[in-house]
């Protein structure tokens, strides 16, 4: 198996489990590649650093939280190499190891004991295409206290029409981050939807929307 290993750099402990999990990996005979900005914090594996982009692994380790997970998936774009995350963060919604059960969960993982779960991911289009959205997209006004008129459509049809500070368009992955904070619903990530969210709308009957 070829494991790519990602850990969030301002963590000490994220940096000294990923050190640990990479002497595990090497000695169960695992080809590994670690990104190149992590490999200037364990220079012992310099030799196996790569650019996350240029990285050609069966699955990419994340060691920090959601945001070492959301990094990552942007890095490497198109490409569709499973992500594991060990959660070292506060909340975790998309990182499922738990540290102290990382080098059990490894074993099964190199055992073959595991399945891959997809995500919805969001194509983002402004004066061409922007990188894909695996949490959000948000839009709003450039200036404080000024509303944008916004027109949502779906299938070329208008189904909303309102003024707001901004409007939050999530997937379900993201729907437990700033559109759950934004009063939009929670959405169990198997669903093939997405979460339309309006930013403090000036209109009472303006709710979220959830379209597939």
């Amino acid at each position: 198996m070829r494991m790519g290993v990602v850990a969030r750099l301002d963590m000490p402990m994220a940096i000294k489990l990923a050190r640990n999990v990479i002497e595990f990996l090497i000695e169960n005979g695992v080809e590994v590649s670690i990104d190149t900005s992590l490999a200037d914090k364990v220079p012992e594996f310099k030799d196996l650093a790569r650019d996350l982009k240029e990285m050609d692994v069966d699955i990419i380790l994340t060691i920090g939280g959601d945001g070492t997970i959301l990094r990552t998936q942007s890095f490497i774009e198109g490409k569709k190499i499973p992500l594991l995350g060990v959660n070292m963060g506060t909340v975790g919604f998309l990182t499922e190891i738990d540290p102290k059960n990382v080098f059990q969960e490894l074993k099964e993982v190199l055992q073959g004991n595991y399945i891959i779960e997809e995500r919805t991911q969001l194509d983002v289009y402004h004066h061409g295409k922007l990188p894909s959205a695996l949490n959000e997209v948000v839009m709003m006004t450039r200036e404080p206290a000024k509303m944008l008129h916004i027109q949502i459509l779906v299938d070329d049809e208008v189904v909303e029409e309102l003024r707001a500070d901004g409007i939050i368009v999530a997937t379900p992955s993201g729907s437990t981050a700033y559109s759950m904070s934004a009063g939009g619903p929670i959405v169990d990530p198997r669903v093939e939807a997405f979460i339309i969210v309006p930013i403090c709308p000036f209109k009472l009957s303006a709710r979220p929307l959830v379209v597939s």
